[in-house]
């Protein structure tokens, strides 16, 4: 009997140490595992924060390389703005008489302009070429070369420096030149970009220059004198470009004496292509002191076509 009782109380310490020790066990895996749970979630919070700090950093990346690229194309856009512009245009005109008065009259013109991509410099010039006869004898054998020089040319006062050179059968001067400076003012003027939305474009600018001028005449007294030279030229688009209208007005009064020059251009473009136009101009000159039997005014009327991408 005793034997049982300490067998059963052996027993039942035995049973309570075991389950003592597998319930601290089982505890232990809890706290095992809740921490595990917890370095896990830690572990899986740190890899969710690196990912995202990834993908900022890949979005910021993203963004600074798009940044750089529309900067380098902002860049190129610029660069490209500032190519340097060459432009030249071929002007044809003529006149032609037949019956009691035989006329031919035929005029060449050829313009070049260049234009620095900075809008620091321009440089336009031009060759005029006028041949005429009137009952068979040469009335004309004219040319007409200028060179001009803009500076600044996009701002609204602008410097100028130019010279011309000369010679005329029909007013019999054998050689004429001319050095001048001053300043130009471009009293209307529209934005390119706004010009192409507007079915009516105006432009007027006046240039103002002290001119140094040298006249050898045929059959006459040479002169040199100083003149003050104005011209205004005021450019029409209208129809969106379709059809354009130039006015130029030159008045030349000498500071010295009476001697007074000045001429009015009138030119009426129709285009037909960016490259090809018809046009008809009418040209008033007139100059105070002319050879003895000539008339100190000249009218010209004349119908033609340009050429070119000015």
């Amino acid at each position: 009997m005793l034997l049982k009782i300490a067998t059963f109380i052996f027993a039942t310490m035995f049973i309570t140490i075991f389950i003592k020790y597998d319930l601290q066990a089982q505890n232990n895996n809890q706290n095992n595992n809740q921490n595990n749970n917890q370095n896990n979630n830690q572990n899986n919070n740190q890899k969710l924060i690196d990912s995202l700090v990834t993908i900022k950093a890949n979005s910021m990346v993203k963004f600074k390389m798009d940044s750089i690229k529309t900067a380098n194309i902002n860049v190129n856009i610029k660069t490209i703005k500032k190519i340097p512009a060459i432009t030249f245009q071929f002007v044809a005109n003529s006149q032609v008489n037949a019956g009691n008065v035989n006329r031919v009259l035929m005029n060449g013109i050829h313009r070049f302009q260049y234009r620095n991509p900075h809008h620091i410099y321009k440089l336009n010039a031009d060759i005029n070429y006028i041949y005429g006869e009137k009952d068979n004898k040469k009335s004309e054998d004219d040319l007409v070369g200028n060179l001009n020089h803009s500076f600044w040319y996009e701002k609204k006062l602008y410097g100028i420096i130019f010279s011309t050179y000369e010679f005329s059968n029909l007013r019999g001067i054998n050689n004429r030149y001319l050095v001048g400076a001053g300043l130009g003012w471009q009293a209307i003027k529209i934005d390119a970009e706004k010009a192409k939305k507007l079915s009516f474009v105006p432009y007027l600018s006046i240039t103002n220059a002290i001119v140094y001028e040298s006249t050898d005449f045929l059959r006459f007294t040479d002169i040199e004198v100083f003149r003050n030279s104005t011209r205004v030229l005021a450019n029409f688009s209208f129809f969106k470009g379709k059809l354009l209208f130039n006015n130029t007005i030159f008045i030349q009064p000498s500071l010295s004496n009476g001697n007074f020059r000045g001429s009015w251009t009138n030119v009426f473009r129709l285009p037909l292509s960016s490259w090809f136009s018809l046009q008809s101009t009418l040209d008033y000159s007139y100059e105070s002191l002319v050879l003895a039997g000539r008339q100190n005014s000249d009218i010209r009327l004349l119908i033609g076509f340009t050429f070119g991408n000015m």
